[in-house]
């Protein structure tokens, strides 16, 4: 099993253009789960789940699956932001 940093996701899809830093993480069996939300004013083509799901996986060396979501959707946080959950197959997963 790779390690793998939020610290890592957060720099390869930031460095994507037309992705705001607004995203959500969830770790899932096989799969990481990334939804964003696009930049104010980008073009989808720019900001394709498709595209950015071939970057990361190439960055990162993992399978992703990359949701575009709407402007305004994903939770905000005055603190320190969560962002990073796991799915319910995986929280079963790790139970004794």
């Amino acid at each position: 099993a790779r390690v793998l940093f939020p610290s890592q996701v957060e720099a390869a899809l930031l460095s994507l253009p037309g992705v705001a830093p607004h995203y959500q993480i969830t770790l899932a069996t096989d799969v990481l789960v990334v939804r964003f939300e696009p930049a104010p004013g980008a073009p989808s083509t720019a900001t394709s789940s498709a595209t950015i799901s071939a970057t990361l996986s190439e960055r990162l060396g993992c399978r992703c699956h990359v949701e575009r979501v709407a402007p305004g959707s994903l939770p905000r946080s005055t603190g320190k932001a969560q962002r990073v959950t796991t799915s319910p197959q995986q929280q079963g997963a790790t139970q004794p």
